[in-house]
This record gives structure tokens, sequence and C-alpha cells, in this order.
């Protein structure tokens, strides 16, 4: 993968490197490192049968080509030619011919994770895995296919978000029960899914949960029900369009007509709630609005778009969650949190919850950092990182910080009285002792989250 990465310009280079016959070297390099390689070294490697096939259901599109054969013969791998197939005497290359080059729309993340809930002989990715507890078990891999995060052949704002360190942060660390109430299977609700992967996740560690996926965006919404069939979880993970909590069977208002448009079938196989868990990983990036006239190409992706603070989507579900949980079930989000040692002070659960936040004090920045960033990553040029920290600035944003959310919904046996909720901040982090390099929350600090979060919840019930 390292080699094929390195390559990824140059198709001389990934022909030498996958061979005639190597299908999983050539799916590894279109749809895990992004390579764009010549159709005849596809047809080769993967046979013209299964190349149509992808082919035809849009996995691998042809893209354009340039550039004079002489300037290609005399290119260097990562020079500007990128090492693209020569083209005709017109520096064209012909369409649908061999060296033209094909590209994958999609990447596939590849998913490795515990599974402490299945039996060890049993099925503990398929429908209807008995659950044993305290059985250990083999790691289950998974396969999440999302659009590329950066380098898209499509506009980003309705693209599907690819699998990060938050998502993986979530997926390794949100607290599932192993059984729901009263020993039912548990009930687990996964809200801007994305492609699904921590809904997805969550259904292969706990062979018993029937998953409800939600997601304003459409396309994301078929990724996730792609990825479920890919991963034999279709027959428990439901995916529907929703903005937030409003698909849900019983609530208030009901679907948009955008939403009923799309999945009126789907709504009606949903579970609704109580949920045991709720996992969310919202659109948290803080930006300031697009001016009017701007291209859909030059916007934020829905996924990432928090609004001019970063919480639009984010306070909304942490204000609903309380009246979708079962009593003892959890809200768990990643996200960025504006003034983020102060989340556990004004994040709006409900006064029914108890909330744990987790953090790491050096993945915290100063607006003017954080402006400077995100202008940055994008480069268009109505975001200056002027404008957007006068956005900043105007909403009270002082610091951005990523970290995770944890909220229960305290059982009414335990509610009674003058009970004051809980509200608790967990700065925890580290750095590479060996590289210096400063580590992920989930690199650093995943056994103390756990435990931090177990001891807290106990004391929450009591």
């Amino acid at each position: 993968a390292s080699d094929l990465f390195e390559a990824r310009f140059d198709e001389r280079v990934t022909s030498e490197l996958v061979g005639a016959g190597d299908a999983e070297g050539m799916l590894l390099a279109l749809f895990g490192v992004g390579v764009a390689a010549a159709r005849g070294a596809c047809a080769r490697a993967l046979g013209a049968t299964d190349l149509r096939e992808l082919e035809e259901h849009g996995l691998l599109v042809e893209v354009p080509t340039w550039g004079a054969k002489e300037a290609h013969a005399d290119a260097e791998p990562g020079s500007h030619s990128y090492g693209l197939p020569a083209g005709g005497d017109d520096g064209e290359v012909e369409a649908g011919g061999d060296d033209a080059l094909l590209a994958s729309l999609v990447q596939v993340f590849p998913l490795s994770l515990e599974n402490p809930c299945a039996d060890e002989g049993g099925d503990d990715r398929g429908r209807g895995a008995e659950a044993r507890p305290g059985a250990r078990c083999a790691a289950t891999e998974l396969l999440i296919a999302t659009d590329w995060e950066l380098e898209s052949l499509l506009p980003a704002k309705w693209a599907t978000m690819a699998v990060g360190e938050d998502s993986l942060a979530l997926v390794h660390l949100a607290p599932l029960p192993a059984v729901g109430e009263d020993g039912a299977a548990p009930r687990v609700l996964d809200v801007c899914c994305g492609g699904g992967v921590q809904g997805l996740a969550a259904a292969a560690r706990c062979p018993q949960a029937c998953v409800t996926c939600l997601d304003i965006n459409e396309r994301a919404v078929r990724a996730c029900r792609f990825n479920a069939v890919l991963n034999a979880l279709d027959g428990r993970v439901r995916a529907a369009v929703s903005d937030g909590y409003s698909a849900l069977p019983g609530r208030p208002g009901g679907q948009s007509e955008r939403e009923a448009e799309h999945s009126e079938r789907d709504t009606r196989a949903l579970g609704g709630p109580p949920f045991d868990v709720i996992l969310a990983n919202p659109p948290f990036v803080a930006v300031p609005p697009p001016p009017a006239h701007a291209h859909e190409c030059a916007e934020w992706a829905a996924y990432a778009d928090g609004g001019p603070d970063g919480t639009r989507v984010l306070s909304a579900l942490a204000d609903g969650a309380s009246g979708l949980l079962r009593d003892g079930g959890v809200l768990a989000i990643v996200s960025e949190y504006p003034n983020m040692e102060r989340t556990h002070e004004w994040l709006s659960v409900a006064e029914d919850m108890d909330l744990a936040v987790f953090y790491d004090p050096a993945h915290t920045l100063e607006a003017t950092e954080y402006a400077e960033a995100r202008a940055s990553e994008r480069g268009w040029p109505w975001m200056s990182a002027e404008a957007h920290l006068a956005s900043l600035e105007a909403h009270g944003v002082r610091t951005m910080g990523s970290g995770l959310a944890f909220a229960r919904k305290v059982p009414e046996r335990a509610r009674a009285g003058s009970r004051t909720p809980r509200r608790a901040a967990f700065p925890l982090g580290g750095v590479d002792g060996e590289h210096g390099e400063q580590l992920s929350l989930l690199a650093s600090s995943g056994a103390r989250v756990r435990r931090e979060w177990q001891a807290f919840a106990e004391g929450a019930l009591w």
C-alpha cells in the first residue's frame, strides 16, 4: 500500500506493482489508495468481466487525461506530467482505449474491531448470531465504502464522509450494551451516519443489536445501505434520509417532504425509540456561511458544516436525545466543540442526563489558529483567515477542540428528590515518547476513557 501511495500519480509504476491476475493488488490500488490505472492494466489484473461490472455499476469511471507523447516519454515520476499515459498526436488519450485512465469515485476503508458480544465459534457479523456474555472473539473485519476525503471527483457538498480519526475514536470507545433493557436485543441509533461506520460497527460487535441509521444526505444513506449488504449486516441495519431525528417513528412534526420522498418505505421499517445507545459524529466544523453567489463546489460538505460556531447540529442532537433513550441509555458524540474546556457546562443535554466530556488539551486550538487552519484547508477566496476569525469571535468562540461527550439518562429511581445533574470534564492525552508526536485521544488515552466513563456512569446510577 505504501508503494502504491507513492506511485499514485504514475500509472507506469502502478502497472509494475500490480501485475496480470493480481486482482487484490489492483482493488487495493483503486479503492484503498486512490490510484488511477489504465484500463488495460485493470483488465489484465481483474479480468474483463469483473472490470465491466465495476464500470457498469459506476464504481470505476474514466477520467480525462492529456499530454503529448514526448512529454510523457521524458517525464520522471513525480514530475508535472504526473506520469499520465501518452496521448495521440493531438495529446488526447483515446476514450475507451487501453490507455484511458480509470479511477474510483469511492474508497473502501478496512476496519478491524474486537467483538466482545459474539460467541467465539459463531457468526459474529451475520444475521441473528447469539451473544455469550464474557466471550472473547477474534477481530471482526468490516469494509466501509465512502467518498474520498479531499481528492474526490464529486462536488464536496453532498459527498459521504470518509472514515477519520474521530470516527475511529467513537467506534472503539463508545459504550455499547451486550443486551438491551430486560434482556432484549439492544437498540442502536446512528445519527449523521455517513457511510454507516458507527452503526455497522455496533451491529458487528453486538450480533443481537437492531440498528437504525439516519443522515440528511441521500448519497450517504445509499452508501450506508451498500455497506450493510457488503458486510452481511443488512438483516439488522436500516437506513433512511432524515434531518437529525425527524424521520424516526412518532417524532413530533414527522418527516419533511424530501425525507418522505426518498425514504417512505424505509422509515416504516426503522426501529424507533427508546434506544439503548445513540451514536453521533455530527457536522462540527465552525465555518462562516458562503456568499450567496458561491457554487456548491465551493461550499463545505454537508457532513462537515456545523455553522458559524460548529454547534448547529450538535446542540439539536444533544437536546433531543433524552426523549429517545431508555433509562440508563447513553448518548455518545465525537465532535469539535467551541470553548472545549467548558463543553460540559454549555452542552445542552436534558436535566435527567449526566454528562462526561473527554478531550486532549493539546488538540485544542485558539480561535486564531483554528481560523488559519480551516481557511487554508480549502483555499477558497471568500473565506480568508481574517473573515473566519471575525465570524468565530462574533459567536463567542475563543477555542475549538475535539473530544468525546458521553451522556447517560439517569434511571427514574435515581432521579428522586433534589438530585443535581452531574457534569464533568476529563482532560486526557499524551505524546509518543519515541517520536515526540502528539497522539490521538484513542491512541493515548483509550483505556483511560473506558475506565473513567465506567466509574462515572456507575456513580450516576446510585
